[in-house]
């Protein structure tokens, strides 16, 4: 059987989409259900809420630092920005 770490537990109701972001060496997700979107930084190894309270279906990372955002009412770009 496989040894897993784990590094965040955020009880989510449904994580999803988890993207690496090299230049940052930070790994992204997002709980759709529970509206919310997290960072955890490999460095610190400390995982973090960056957005609460917004559906986030989906995402990608824009090469200006910041986000391309996708939910049920459309496409946004957001830069990161709380």
């Amino acid at each position: 059987m496989p040894n897993f770490d784990v590094v965040a537990d955020e009880r989510n109701l449904c994580g999803e989409g988890p993207i690496w972001d090299t230049e940052s060496a930070c790994l992204y997700w997002t709980d759709i259900l529970g509206g919310k979107f997290y960072r955890y930084e490999w460095k610190t190894q400390r995982h973090s809420l960056v957005r609460d309270r917004f559906e986030i279906s989906g995402f990608a990372l824009d090469e200006s630092g910041g986000f391309v955002l996708v939910n049920s009412v459309g496409v946004w770009r957001w830069d990161g920005a709380r």
